[in-house]
């Protein structure tokens, strides 16, 4: 197969080489939409952070009733929750100091496959 390839390019020279690469458009046309992989991976992988700031006078317990409130929002409106993590008195900023009027959700949902 590959030898009769290159004779035919080398007899047909200019007008083989067209042809040959006419022939490889066309087959990635018909060929790549049918793959089951992607050259570009998806980069949502399901999850999300919610910061909050609250005014300087909340206390710490304010801060962590207010927090549950708003994870009880979560819950009940994104069906597609899997898990959260909640925390009081900080945020999700790498260099946020601990603050008594912060609060922080990680919410990690189901992926909806795109196949």
């Amino acid at each position: 197969m590959i030898a009769w390839l290159i004779s035919f390019l080398v007899e047909w020279g200019y007008w083989g080489m067209l042809v040959a690469a006419f022939l490889v458009v066309l087959l990635s046309v018909f060929i790549l939409p049918n793959m089951q992989f992607s050259f570009i991976p998806s980069t949502d992988n399901g999850d999300f952070y919610i910061n909050v700031d609250f005014p300087q006078t909340y206390s710490l317990e304010e801060t962590h009733e207010a927090m549950n409130r708003i994870e009880s929002l979560v819950i009940e409106n994104v069906p597609e929750l899997k898990t959260n993590v909640v925390f009081s008195g900080k945020d999700m900023s790498v260099i946020s100091q601990a603050a008594k009027n912060q609060g922080a959700i990680h919410v990690v949902a189901v992926v909806a496959s795109l196949a």
